[in-house]
């Protein structure tokens, strides 16, 4: 699917600027992964390397890397070479600015200043707002889609993708944005690949969750930067829809998405399951997805419902199952390891990131009593070294 495009000429310097940001963006978190380590052991001729590509529009994607993770689902994931997360960076820093201008509000992944937090309280504010706290009837209808990553139609993307860049991208280099988009959109990792791990770990694994089993021409891998956002705006033609759906039906509906989990709050029950037929209709014959048929939730608003591992209920968030269960074992191997190893300092680091990382996700939702709990299960030689400050729910070093 090559194209001819009229561009105008760019300064080369430019571009490596560009790629500077753009690593520098990449390596955020990443420092001391193996592969950007040796990325920087040869940094200048890297950097230089991947600008000479993007100058020249001849930009292809290299070998990713493929594995399975089991927390907290069994999932397929494909890592992408170091040089290549540098390249996707360089492409949503070009095209998000124009996303953010086109994405809906009630759009929760993969934004900056939104996320899960994000969500889980605007799902509680509209389940608050169409029922009047609480004092009137509402319904809330919340839906998945069916293997939403390993089904989205890359040519379809594409085309999508590009009428949007053509249309809203005026900067000189547009040419070369829809060189590198095309090729990554367009890219079937699963052809050449690295397997990590043994092929015995994908048994199990639903067809429609690897893109080695998914249809031809089908399929974002996860774990690329560009497939998130991509997949969002592969996804806002739908929101869009929804929202304008809503507002001809006049009576305050509300409407929420994260990646392929949204969430519909009506004050009318006919209208929720009518619509849902709709959805589905309309996901089918625009985007090629299906609703998954296990996952239809449709129940009054007091009743709640579990959106993206809170349990939101009336007047109330709490933790989900799956973060306590999660928080739970992570203490019982912190308390092992301690047990074992003794208290190193290599160990009272990752003991306190640990602990921190899950009661900064507990401290969105009222969980005081779960937290505290798990404080007291803490084996003494952690006690001796952190302990609560409650005002935060977080840990911090005892004073020496």
């Amino acid at each position: 699917m090559q194209h001819v495009l009229n561009f105008e000429p760019q300064d080369e310097s430019l571009v490596d600027e560009q790629v500077m940001e753009a690593y520098t963006s990449c390596r955020t978190n990443k420092r001391n992964t193996p592969s950007a380590q040796k990325f920087e052991l040869e940094l200048r001729q890297n950097l230089c390397a991947i600008s000479d590509v993007l100058f020249k529009g001849q930009y292809t994607p290299g070998r990713s890397t493929a594995f399975i993770v089991t927390s907290p689902v069994k999932r397929e994931i494909f890592a992408a070479i170091f040089s290549d997360r540098i390249v996707h960076h360089w492409l949503i820093e070009r095209l998000n600015p124009l996303f953010e201008k086109q994405f809906l509000r009630d759009s929760y992944a993969c934004r900056v200043g939104k996320g899960t937090h994000f969500g889980i309280r605007q799902v509680s504010h509209m389940l608050e707002h169409v029922s009047g706290k609480y004092s009137c009837e509402a319904y809330v209808l919340k839906l998945d889609i069916k293997g939403f990553f390993m089904n989205i139609r890359r040519d379809l993307l594409y085309n999508k993708l590009r009428s949007f860049v053509l249309a809203r991208y005026q900067a000189p280099d547009r040419w070369r944005v829809l060189q590198v988009m095309e090729a990554i959109v367009m890219d079937d990792p699963s052809k050449n690949c690295i397997i990590r791990g043994s092929k015995k770990k994908w048994l199990g694994l639903p067809a429609d969750k690897s893109l080695f089993t998914t249809p031809e021409g089908c399929g974002l891998p996860i774990g690329n930067l560009t497939s998130q956002v991509f997949a969002n705006f592969y996804m806002d033609f739908f929101d869009h829809w929804v929202e304008s759906a809503l507002h001809k039906d006049g009576r305050g509906g509300r409407y929420g998405r994260y990646v392929d989990d949204f969430v519909i709050v009506h004050p009318d029950r006919a209208f929720l399951k009518k619509f849902k037929h709709s959805v589905g209709v309309y996901l089918q014959e625009e985007l090629a997805l299906k609703v998954h048929p296990k996952k239809v939730y449709l129940q009054r608003a007091e009743q709640g419902l579990t959106f993206l591992g809170a349990d939101i209920r009336n007047r109330h968030v709490l933790p989900g199952k799956r973060i306590k269960g999660n928080f739970y074992h992570a203490i019982t191997k912190l308390n092992r390891r301690m047990q074992m190893e003794g208290p190193t300092a290599a160990l009272l680091a990752d003991g306190l990131a640990v602990v921190n990382s899950y009661l900064g996700m507990l401290g969105n939702t009222s969980s005081e009593r779960y937290c505290k709990r798990q404080n007291k299960r803490l084996s003494a030689p952690w006690q001796a070294h952190y302990h609560t400050w409650s005002e935060k729910k977080i840990w911090r070093k005892t004073a020496s």
